[in-house]
């Protein structure tokens, strides 16, 4: 929440100068770079053990959770569609546009599948699981949370994940609309650069 409250400030403290969809994408790549950032950080700073101890506390719900980076993800695509139709108009794509665009697209994706990851860890680590079940990853021992990065990047890149089982009909549900988001979005992004190759070939 403290996230999302920096990307709303820092959306409402921008010049007026600034249109409401740019507003709306600075706030939230803002908002997402520094959740992001606390991630990390919260990452490197846990071990195994400690993702077993935390992780189960550290989901606000098992379908809020989704529902939340899905939208999330889909109202920066729907920005960036709604301020391309503008540039398109005005017969102009300027480089700091492009450079915005690459960068929300870019937050949006690492969002969305770094949520994925630690409601992975949550479900993985969920009380009436004990000491974890649903995913079984190569080598034993106890997963941390790079394991759970690893598990849900390589569904968002190729929605599939040979060296990791799952065995349990909810996380099972969880990968199916995880990879469901993913193709989606990958889609999408294919078709908006072929949208804005077009744009700058027939500018020039």
């Amino acid at each position: 929440m403290f996230s999302v409250a920096v990307g709303f400030a820092i959306g409402l403290s921008l010049p007026r100068s600034f249109d409401l969809t740019s507003r709306f994408l600075i706030g939230f790549d803002a908002g997402v770079a520094l959740y992001l950032l606390l991630v990390v950080i919260m990452i490197l700073r846990s071990d195994p053990d400690r993702v077993r101890r935390e992780s189960p506390l550290q989901d606000d719900g098992r379908v809020a959770i989704p529902i939340f980076t899905v939208a999330a993800g889909m109202m920066s695509l729907g920005a960036i569609v709604l301020w391309l139709r503008t540039a398109s108009a005005s017969a102009s794509i300027q480089p700091g546009l492009l450079g915005l665009l690459f960068v929300t697209t870019l937050l949006s994706w690492l969002f969305i599948h770094t949520m994925f990851a630690l409601h992975y860890a949550h479900e993985y680590y969920a009380e009436h699981r004990g000491q974890g079940g649903g995913l079984r990853f190569p080598g034993g021992g106890t997963p941390g949370y790079w394991d759970f990065v690893y598990f849900a990047f390589t569904i968002g890149t190729s929605t599939a994940v040979s060296d990791v089982a799952v065995t349990s009909a909810e996380i099972r549900r969880t990968v199916t609309a995880h990879g469901v988001v993913a193709f989606v979005f990958n889609v999408t992004m294919i078709a908006l650069t072929v949208s804005i190759a077009g744009d700058a070939i027939s500018i020039k």
